[in-house]
């Protein structure tokens, strides 16, 4: 044995998406006297970024924004472990021993350290590209450019520059776009419609799990554990839906045998709420529009239609508070004048008098994001292009 002190960890190969495979040392046995059994919790935690927070960054960027991504190769290898830890990391393979010298993968401590890395090599390319459109998940990187601008490009570019002068390996096949829509954190993100996809396959899975649970008594711990995480994962995408996980993490924490293979009795409260997910995503297709950046009432925005179901009789619309650069719109059109197009089309004076349609569209970016300036010019394109007296527009 090449050190007296070392300690011999237990290993397995994993198989990866990629069809390769990982090494895993197993860091947490033998229970209570594993390595990670003796690392304090306080420096295990970490923060990450949240779906919400870069939706946010898109919201400022706009519609139809470019963005891309960009992983960071083997992560936890791109860290070195203190000499003086090697004798907690040995491993035994065909009568040899090995020592990790890089940092393990199933290391408790090792996505907190991981983390402290990543803000760094953020930070760096802000500095360098002067541009902030740029988070990042662990060690997946994700770049955001308003539409036409090139940001997106030159963030791409810059981290790749950053990432070689430092001798930070990049997965090649892993990098996507710049493009409008993108996978990211396993969700797809798609900046032309404003909107985040969840997978099929995550929503097929989470209703067989929800429709198992209903017609049981019990369940294993890892098994409600299992359904409760993919609920979470949903809600990242539908922040409505978050209040209706609580009784199911209050069941895991209401446990006091933390053994995955315990049986844990199912309440009348938790299936209540299964029933109420399954509701919804039997109607459910996966598709999920940005949350509001702003939350406003109907004292700032408003946006009244009226018509008549008679056809001689007319219509009307009010639009008001658009954020950032208030406007008053009012749009009338009546149908009588559609009556008299069509009953005088052989009178002196013709066709002008008739009310061919009317039409009026307004170009959104999410409501805290509509553009005065495309209202505006898609009425301007309508009282140019259409016969007066078609419809009526104040501003």
């Amino acid at each position: 044995m090449p050190i007296s002190t070392l300690r011999i960890n237990p290993i397995d190969l994993v198989p990866k998406s990629d069809s390769s495979w990982r090494l895993i040392t197993n860091l947490s046995f033998p229970p209570g006297e594993s390595v990670n059994s003796y690392i304090d919790q306080v420096y295990c935690k970490v923060h990450y970024t949240s779906l919400d927070t870069i939706l946010e960054k898109n919201y400022e960027c706009g519609l139809s924004s470019e963005l891309a991504r960009i992983d960071v190769k083997s992560a936890f290898r791109n860290l070195i472990v203190n000499p003086a830890d090697y004798d907690l990391l040995g491993i035994k393979f065909n009568d040899h021993f090995y020592i990790d010298k890089s940092l393990p993968f199933c290391c408790s401590i090792s996505c907190n350290l991981f983390e402290k890395f990543a803000p760094f090599l953020q930070w760096l390319l802000e500095e360098r590209s002067k541009l902030h459109s740029v988070d990042h998940y662990l060690d997946d990187f994700i770049f955001i450019g308003a539409k036409s601008t090139g940001h997106c490009g030159i963030l791409m570019e810059a981290f790749s520059k950053v990432c070689n002068e430092l001798g930070v390996p990049i997965a090649e096949n892993k990098t996507i776009g710049p493009a409008t829509v993108i996978p990211f954190l396993s969700f797809v993100i798609d900046t032309v419609r404003m909107m985040v996809v969840i997978p099929q396959e995550k929503l097929e899975k989470l209703q067989s799990e929800l429709s198992s649970l209903l017609h049981k008594k019990t369940i294993m711990l890892r098994e409600l554990e299992s359904i409760t995480g993919l609920m979470s994962f949903c809600s990242r995408a539908i922040p409505s839906s978050r209040a209706f996980i609580r009784r199911f993490y209050d069941l895991i924490a209401s446990v006091k045998c933390k053994k995955h293979h315990y049986k844990v009795r199912i309440n009348k409260e938790v299936k209540t709420d299964a029933m109420l997910w399954l509701q919804f995503l039997d109607t459910f297709n996966g598709q999920c529009f940005f949350p509001e950046r702003v939350w406003l009432s109907n004292d700032i925005i408003q946006l009244f239609t009226d018509s008549s179901g008679n056809q001689y009789l007319g219509c009307g619309a009010f639009f008001n508070g658009i954020v950032g650069d208030p406007v008053n719109v009012w749009i009338a059109g009546s149908s009588i004048v559609k009556h008299a197009f069509v009953t005088a089309r052989d009178r002196p004076g013709g066709v002008n008098l008739g009310l061919g349609r009317l039409n009026a569209s307004f170009w959104w970016q999410g409501k805290g994001g509509m553009i005065v300036k495309h209202v505006k010019g898609q009425l301007r394109t309508m009282k140019t292009y259409e016969d007066p007296p078609h419809f009526l527009v104040y501003m």
